[in-house]
């Protein structure tokens, strides 16, 4: 199989911005965390998303969170690993993949002694990775990664928690059919 990976540099990071791979299930028996970040630099603003999938790409749990602050897009989407790790524990479910776009963020989580910037937030990852299961973290497209990119994009105004367990909202329904068809 070909793939393709195209990144981008957003300052001295990079991010995945087009990849030929589609969103891939977890093992049979756990699931996935797909997360992101939505960031406006100018509005001291910053929001997140995340989807909790199964290995036939049910979403268990999905949730929208923001907050007020200056936040880089990197701090940005450690917190959104976090905090979809935290959901994640609390819930009870076996992780065997965390999914982010950002090359930087996975590559740190999967060699947290290599930085030293943002060391307490990633150990606090790999902790709650271990929590979870023990998975790890890989770099998914955007393009596969719909649900979280809409999430985090939901929240855009205002500050607030949104969780849906039983159901999700019917504005993320069309990003996890084509999550699911790429």
């Amino acid at each position: 199989m070909l793939v393709i990976v195209v990144t981008a540099e957003v300052g001295a990071f990079s991010r995945v911005i087009s990849c030929s791979l589609p969103w891939r299930p977890p093992s049979w028996g756990s699931f996935s965390l797909s997360i992101d970040d939505a960031v406006t630099l100018s509005r001291g603003f910053a929001s997140c998303g995340g989807v909790v999938h199964d290995e036939e790409g049910t979403v268990w749990v999905a949730w929208a969170i923001a907050a007020e602050g200056e936040f880089s897009v990197e701090v940005a989407e450690l917190l959104a690993l976090r905090v979809g790790l935290q959901w994640a524990d609390s819930l009870g479910y076996i992780m065997s993949v965390s999914e982010t776009d950002s090359v930087c963020v996975c590559n740190w989580v999967n060699s947290p002694s290599s930085i030293f910037l943002f060391r307490p937030i990633i150990i606090e990852i790999v902790s709650l990775l271990a929590a979870v299961g023990g998975g790890s973290c890989r770099t998914i497209s955007r393009n596969a990664n719909g649900v979280a990119n809409t999430l985090a994009k939901f929240v855009t105004s205002s500050i607030g928690v949104n969780v849906w367990t039983d159901t999700y909202s019917k504005f993320i329904s069309a990003p996890v059919t084509v999550d699911l068809v790429r």
